[in-house]
């Protein structure tokens, strides 16, 4: 979350993951994990055992995401990034399943995109599930770089 920004601002991401669990998810809520944390990469899993443990990633699922093979019970997933901004790498929750997924395995795909938006009174993996006002998505499937202005109340594309 940045709350002081200026006329330039960077944000980059790596695909440097961390899976966790938690009990509950609530609408405008932080996140609060209820397991330990795995860190992982795309095409790896962790295992969460009947404890509630996570166990270290092994090399084995679909090359796009990651996956948590759930032996514990209901629960619900949550992931981690790898985020910097202004040059400040920080490890913050990015996704937690709305509802609680049963035993069995479960995978996240990398999706290339992001949504920004300006906001009053929201804090860092604060989860939410409702669209953002005057907010735009960007695509970043085929590009590594994209640069927005906001003026006038409106997103537009700098060459």
């Amino acid at each position: 979350m940045l709350t002081n920004y200026a006329h330039s601002t960077s944000f980059s991401w790596t695909s440097q993951f961390a899976l966790f669990g938690t009990n509950l998810f609530l609408e405008g809520r932080t996140v609060v994990a209820a397991t330990n944390q795995e860190t992982l990469e795309l095409g790896q899993t962790c295992e969460l055992d009947e404890n509630c443990i996570l166990h270290p990633r092994v090399s084995r699922g679909p090359f796009d995401g990651v996956t948590m093979a759930n032996e514990f019970g209901l629960i619900h997933p949550g992931l981690s990034q790898v985020s910097v901004l202004n040059g400040v790498e920080t490890m913050t929750p990015v996704y937690v399943a709305p509802s609680p997924v049963r035993p069995g395995s479960v995978t996240f795909n990398s999706i290339e995109s992001v949504i920004v938006w300006f906001e009053q009174d929201i804090s860092t993996s604060t989860m939410f599930s409702s669209a953002r006002s005057m907010s735009i998505e960007i695509d970043f499937r085929w590009t590594n770089s994209d640069t927005r202005l906001y003026k006038g109340g409106e997103w537009s594309a700098l060459s």
